[in-house]
């Protein structure tokens, strides 16, 4: 089944639809236009600017308010790719989304929304800006310096541990068997490709496999990390974490549904999200946002995608085990050094992993202070961390050369990586 194809032409920022709401203030198109040229936060967003409801399209109406408008439309089973060209018209980007009635999300979809939202920290929270949200999956946690998963952060107990393990695997098959009886399972297996290249699928038992018989269940390949979000009104913003394309299933209680519109103001465009609404873009690079509108009953999403901060903190770990270049590191040398939780206390320092992680990596960035021998295959360093409050001053304990890489060593080798990467996927 293929697309319906849509061309939008990116705007100067002069021409956008501007946000009207700072601070829970109407404000003048003028004054919203000056706080977006000096954008602040770090995903070059202007906290708590966010868009008024009376600015969105009407959906009795069909007024569109000035939008490009992807209306809801249950009818329409083939998906709409909505074609992005930049300034000079080139294409550079697309959208794709698929609106259907019949594919409501599984109840593991719904329970994992429902106890993430209940039980995990809220990230990304601004006193103005309305909505909840929250993460699953895999992260690169910076107090122990290592990857991690999400755990429930207001109500954390073994219970609700175990839950967010079991719900997260049931349901993240669900949303693969979802993607695949729609229009988008192209764009879905495309993305989880380029996830298996950078060796950053999240391997899954198939509960709905062999569940009768003797032999394995199948391992899915699935995204590693999962936002959720419930009635989301946020500013404009790009996700400079983002490893990969976002894919997210909107939905909303068939009786009475609410709406969110899914923004992307520099195109002008306003995606409809009422009934269940599945959508791929990429976050990093497109500006965009949500409001949600006040009539109905919640509106939720389940994301799926993957950080560049766990990409990189993977490959990272896994040129310690590559041939490096032959390069001396000397005193004031900027090393990573690898350390497992495990091993933390031979060094004098305090786990930071909540003693869950304890045959994981660490990777601590320090500073070479001393040789203690000239072997090189047996080298070994004293070393002092950098910006880490784990030890003050310089290890008492020398650290094996095995453990350790130079900085500059690993920049110039993420770059050759990031390079043939980008050739990988302009040949696919």
């Amino acid at each position: 089944m293929g697309f319906t194809e849509v061309t939008l032409r990116k705007l100067e920022l002069d021409e956008i639809v501007p946000p009207l709401l700072y601070c829970g203030k109407i404000i003048t198109q003028v004054e919203s236009l000056k706080y977006l040229r000096g954008k602040q936060g770090g995903r070059e967003q202007v906290d708590n600017l966010v868009y008024d409801c009376s600015q969105m399209p009407n959906s009795t109406t069909r007024d569109t308010n000035g939008w490009h408008v992807h209306w809801f439309n249950a009818n329409q089973h083939r998906g709409t790719k909505i074609i992005l060209h930049n300034e000079k018209d080139e294409k550079k980007d697309a959208i794709y989304v698929h609106n259907t009635k019949n594919n409501n999300p599984s109840k593991h979809i719904q329970d994992l929304v429902s106890h993430c939202i209940i039980n995990h920290t809220p990230v990304r929270k601004k006193m103005h800006e309305k909505g909840t949200m929250a993460t699953c999956g895999l992260r690169r946690e910076i107090k122990c310096s290592g990857l991690t998963c999400y755990c429930p952060g207001k109500h954390s107990t073994e219970k609700t541990k175990k839950a967010t393990n079991s719900l997260i695997n049931f349901a993240a098959t669900d949303f693969f068997r979802l993607l695949n009886n729609t229009p988008m399972r192209t764009i879905y297996q495309n993305d989880i490709d380029q996830l298996k290249r950078d060796d950053l699928v999240w391997r899954v038992n198939d509960y709905r496999q062999n569940k009768h018989k003797a032999e394995p269940r199948i391992k899915l390949a699935l995204h590693p990390t999962s936002a959720i979000s419930m009635n989301l009104t946020n500013a404009m913003h790009v996700d400079k974490d983002d490893a990969i394309r976002s894919t997210a299933i909107f939905y909303s209680s068939p009786s009475n549904p609410g709406t969110t519109f899914l923004l992307f103001p520099f195109y002008r465009l306003a995606i409809e999200c009422t009934f269940t609404t599945i959508l791929n873009w990429d976050g990093k690079k497109q500006f965009h946002c949500s409001c949600t509108m006040p009539t109905g009953s919640n509106v939720f999403s389940f994301f799926n995608g993957a950080w560049e901060s766990v990409r990189k903190q993977k490959d990272i770990l896994r040129m310690f085990e590559l041939k490096r270049p032959k390069r001396s590191m000397l005193p004031k040398t900027k090393i990573y050094f690898r350390i497992k939780h495990n091993d933390c206390a031979s060094y004098s320092l305090q786990r930071q992993d909540y003693d869950l992680y304890g045959n994981k990596y660490s990777l601590l960035l320090a500073e070479i202070v001393g040789i203690c021998n000239k072997d090189t295959e047996h080298k070994k360093y004293l070393i002092k961390f950098v910006n880490s409050k784990l030890y003050d001053g310089v290890l008492t304990k020398s650290v094996c050369i095995k453990d350790c890489v130079s900085v500059d060593i690993v920049e110039e080798m993420l770059y050759k990586l990031k390079n043939k990467r980008n050739n990988e996927y302009n040949n696919i």
